[in-house]
């Protein structure tokens, strides 16, 4: 994997990043980035969401694979918990940070790989994990 991407869930919401770079300029997408040398898919996914929100998390399980379209190479998918921090953009990387309604992710311009992927799970079950 060289990528490692965040599940954020509250209140019947996603934790969602507006992206401020390429790719995906413009688009809505899960926080998340590549992973740095000598660090853990799951440290990867707990920092970049630091990084890209101002949100702490801890990673409660992988959820799978999603595989990018520019390198053909995976991404894996945690579903975390927020335990601690303020949301908040961090410029450059994100111009807009929300919780998103589920019901409103269908009509979001998502990268399309990472949008098949959340519309499929059961955010409301996942939610309700400890």
């Amino acid at each position: 994997m060289i990528g490692a991407l965040a599940v954020v869930l509250r209140e019947r919401g996603i934790l969602m990043i507006e992206r401020g770079v390429e790719p995906h300029l413009g688009y809505w997408s899960l926080p998340g980035g590549v992973i740095d040398e000598g660090e853990s898919p799951v440290e990867a996914a707990v920092r970049e969401t630091l990084e890209e929100t101002g949100l702490e998390v801890v990673v409660v399980r992988g959820l799978g694979v999603v595989t990018g379209p520019l390198t053909g190479r995976g991404h894996g998918v945690f579903l975390c918990s927020a335990v601690g921090g303020a949301l908040r953009v961090c410029p450059p990387e994100v111009t807009d940070v929300r919780w998103v309604p589920y019901r409103m992710l269908r009509g979001l311009m998502i990268p399309e790989f990472i949008k098949a992927f959340i519309v499929n799970l059961d955010l409301e079950s996942l939610e309700a994990e400890p």
